[in-house]
């Protein structure tokens, strides 16, 4: 209920059964009846004449707030809007959610080393992406970081095991460049996403932005698709001279919320417990729902105008309450739960739905589970045990179905699975059938990145592995990537290169890449010196191109 309640949009508010709302008709004839029935003067009116009425009666009012009629009058308008359902977000897609892009960007510059939040300001937020990866495992995720240049740890992925590995090793000292510029990472997200439109979810975690950063974001989110959530991490001024802290910059609140305002954004402040994370994983949930859609079924709402029903009806059996118009609640009761393809759970559902209506029920209530175990349907049974995060389970019914959509399915499931060798070998048989096939070339450059990285992992690893004589066999394991096999160099005369000759030459560049220690942090810290200078080449080399040049006067200045 309260997802629902967070994604509530009056853009999108409408009634999925308007036509219910001609029960207005008649039951505003049963209120009145009621009402009539009620006024005791009316009915002595009719019986005896109006000189004699009033002297036998005394002027006052019987009109009470908390009376039969009144509670009539609540429950029919709350059992019609349930008839009438309410909706205004829809049930997310698994496909879609695949595609989606979610990006968190880290402030790494000196003062996210602060100590007026324990341990730091960095390590805090560390922990606090650690938390929301957990809850997004099966999501595609980006880690970006950045001080004064912005670089990419990670490119869209679902595996959280080598996102937590880099994370850890994150720490100012691997920046290639000093400051606060969170603008520099707009250019890494728009290369990511290329030209698909596809939902966007950027995090910002920090404690200030940079002189130009709101104008970057405000162009960059003004599509809706494009969603932006701030993070803010550090204290205020009372907080850390209240510690005895000095030299340590305030959380800049008042430009992370201006910022946060101008791009339609929300600002969401660090807070202890997880209260936070579960925000944001609430509002990111929310913004992958594709709403254009149209294969995904609406959330019906009024379901939880029930309960509210319910108390209504309750004071109905105190005793000396009325009871007349009881059954009229009884009957828009049963009338709202058979208004959808609902029906109770237990032995009676067998006479009244088929297999197929049953998992139907069960999906839409969230148990994939029992939904798949119902399904006869092997495309519903496939896409319940998907949603149900039973991956190789849904593979296996996938495969079971002829179709370009069941193949891409399943080599959705396989790499969700953490199967990416034969994901990979899936895309691949699909694009040979299907050349354009959508978002079968992107998954698979997804998938082969993440290959490559634990190829170049395991790379190092295997190395450590054999200076410490430990050997690790494997079981039955997930195929993730190739595996790394250990080569040997024959030793030869060291040439000293620069920067630009290793970043010119694919095969220098993929060379030095590997002959990094496997430190992490080591790893990294080359990694995004060799991003800054291939990003300084890129931008000297577009300054060099000739240029229209303007007739006019020039001014020599004399030193």
């Amino acid at each position: 209920m309260l997802d629902a309640i967070a994604g509530f949009s009056f853009e999108h508010f409408h009634f999925l059964r308007p036509w219910w709302a001609l029960m207005t008709i008649p039951f505003a004839g049963v209120w009145w009846f009621q009402y009539q029935q009620k006024n005791t003067f009316q009915r002595w009116k009719k019986l005896i004449s109006p000189h004699l009425l009033g002297a036998l009666t005394l002027k006052g009012s019987d009109k009470q707030w908390f009376s039969p009629l009144s509670l009539l009058a609540m429950a029919l308008v709350i059992f019609i809007l349930i008839l009438m359902g309410p909706s205004w977000r829809k049930q997310p897609s698994p496909f879609e959610q695949d595609r989606a892009a979610f990006f968190i960007a880290l402030d790494v510059s000196q003062s996210m080393t602060s100590g007026d939040i324990q341990p730091n300001r960095l390590e805090r937020a560390k922990q606090k992406i650690a938390d929301l990866l957990a809850l997004r495992a099966a999501h595609r995720n980006a880690l970006l970081v950045y001080a004064g240049s912005a670089h990419s740890v990670l490119p869209l992925t679902d595996d959280i095991n080598i996102l937590e590995h880099y994370l850890r090793a994150i720490n100012p000292d691997i920046m290639p460049r000093p400051g606060k510029k969170p603008e520099t990472i707009i250019p890494l997200i728009e290369h990511a996403i290329g030209d698909e439109n596809l939902p966007v979810t950027v995090l910002l975690i920090g404690d200030g932005i940079g002189s130009e950063t709101k104008q970057a974001f405000q162009r960059f989110f003004s599509t809706p698709k494009r969603q932006l959530l701030v993070l803010g991490v550090g204290g205020s001024s009372e907080d850390i001279q209240q510690q005895g802290l000095s030299n340590i910059p305030a959380l800049d609140l008042s430009g992370l919320t201006s910022l946060a305002s101008i791009s339609n954004g929300h600002l969401i402040k660090m807070t202890v417990d997880g209260g936070d994370i579960q925000q944001i994983y609430r509002r990111i949930d929310a913004h992958m729902v594709s709403a254009e859609d149209q294969a995904i079924p609406w959330l019906d709402a009024g379901y939880f105008g029930i309960f509210a029903g319910m108390l209504i009806v309750l004071p109905w059996f105190r005793k000396g309450w009325s009871l007349h118009w009881s059954w009229l609640a009884s009957i828009m009761f049963i009338g709202a739960l058979s208004a959808t393809p609902k029906a109770q759970a237990g032995v009676f559902s067998d006479l009244w739905l088929s297999q197929n209506q049953q998992g139907r029920w069960h999906f839409q209530q969230g148990r994939y589970l029992q939904a798949a175990e119902h399904f006869q349907d092997l495309h519903w049974k496939a896409t319940a045990y998907y949603r149900a995060e039973e991956f190789l389970l849904a593979a296996e019914y996938y495969s079971r179905i002829n179709g370009p959509q069941a193949r891409f399915n399943q080599a959705n499931a396989l790499a969700h699975s953490d199967n990416y060798l034969p994901a990979v070998a899936l895309y691949d048989e699909l694009l040979r059938q299907y050349p354009n096939y959508p978002g079968a070339v992107e998954n698979r450059k997804i998938v082969q990145d993440i290959i490559d990285a634990i190829n170049l992992l395991s790379e190092s690893q295997l190395e450590e592995r054999n200076e410490s004589k430990r050997v690790q066999e494997l079981d039955d394991s997930p195929q993730r990537a190739d595996g790394a096999e250990r080569k040997t160099f024959i030793p030869q005369e060291s040439i000293q290169l620069s920067a630009e000759d290793i970043l010119q030459d694919p095969a220098l560049n993929e060379q030095w890449m590997r002959t990094v220690e496997p430190n992490p942090a080591n790893f990294l810290s080359i990694k995004f010196y060799l991003q800054l200078e291939q990003q300084t080449l890129e931008h000297n080399k577009s300054a060099a191109e000739p240029t229209s040049i303007s007739r006019g006067t020039t001014e020599e200045h004399q030193p």
